[in-house]
């Protein structure tokens, strides 16, 4: 029997949760006659009464698996009640209490006869499982890596499926990427960006025309701007012209055009203009030959 144990009014009590036969030094009646009873209560005048002689369990009622609820009853009657005394036992389940040992609550009693205990024991835990284990691996550590297990925390079960043996594994520490050659890759692609976007500005040209070469699509350029009615250029001369292009290469050389082109373009335009000035000076009109030979000295003297 467990016992004895003492409540605030100096009662005691003997449990025994195994069986209902015991020594007669702990529960026996007025006669001395050991009670055969799962627990007992001593009174005051020194003998015991029987306080449950026939056992039921229950689980907790809203956590099964942290313990369950022994009643003992069909005790001795109350006095007070008539009814037979009944002891209340709630077991927590605590895998590091081993068998534990049973406590009386606080109160002890309520109602009349009904006596109330708890007790913190492997006893009241359920079985392990094997999904109560889990797995622990390590990390790799001297070209080995270990695997333990354990019991889930909080650790609710007790016996059952034992542990696994720890084991251990060769392994190899994988090569992590560098820190410093990402910081390096970014600083070079932020400088490489930032160089591109200078190139690329000192690059765009400085006029609104494109530089030309002394090539067909040159003159071919030159004679739009002689052809189109609206250009700014429309009404300047040759040299005009020749200079403009010169800005845009300085290797440009006026003697690289074709003189014909250039005088079938202008040529028609000229002899308008010029036929209309003499006219409004009552001048007569200039021949084609003479713009050609105009024409002519132009390009020499720029040449020069």
């Amino acid at each position: 029997m467990y016992g004895p144990i003492f409540d605030p009014r100096g009662h005691s009590y003997y449990l025994n949760l195994c069986s209902k036969q015991h020594a007669n030094n702990t529960c026996f009646d007025k006669q001395g006659h050991a009670i055969p009873s799962y627990a007992c209560q001593v009174l005051p005048e020194g003998y015991s009464v029987d306080a449950g002689d026939m056992i039921a369990v229950y689980p907790l009622q809203d956590t099964p698996r942290e313990g369950l609820v022994v009643t003992l009853f069909h005790g001795d009657k109350c006095a007070s009640t008539g009814q037979g005394r009944v002891s209340n036992i709630t077991m927590r389940c605590d895998p590091q209490a081993g068998a534990g040992y049973p406590e009386a609550e606080d109160p002890v009693e309520g109602p009349t006869c009904v006596y109330h205990f708890k007790w913190n024991t492997a006893y009241a835990c359920p079985l392990c499982l094997p999904t109560d284990i889990e797995t622990v691996v390590g990390g790799c550590i001297d070209g080995m890596q270990s695997t333990t297990y354990t019991y889930k925390r909080p650790v609710r079960c007790y016996g059952g499926t034992a542990l696994p043996q720890p084991s251990q594994v060769a392994c190899t520490v994988p090569t992590a990427f560098p820190v410093w050659a990402i910081v390096t890759i970014v600083l070079c692609s932020l400088v490489l960006i930032t160089g591109i976007a200078i190139l690329w500005k000192h690059a765009s040209p400085r006029h609104s025309l494109v530089a030309l070469t002394p090539t067909t699509s040159t003159r071919s350029s030159l004679l739009v701007l002689a052809r189109t009615p609206h250009a700014p250029q429309r009404n300047l001369t040759l040299t005009h012209r020749y200079n403009l292009l010169k800005d845009q290469n300085e290797n440009f050389r006026l003697s690289d055009l074709t003189s014909t082109a250039l005088q079938d373009e202008e040529e028609p335009h000229r002899a308008q203009d010029e036929s209309s000035h003499r006219a409004g000076a009552g001048m007569p009109a200039a021949s084609p030959e003479l713009l050609a030979a105009s024409d002519t000295g132009l390009a020499r003297s720029a040449d020069v």
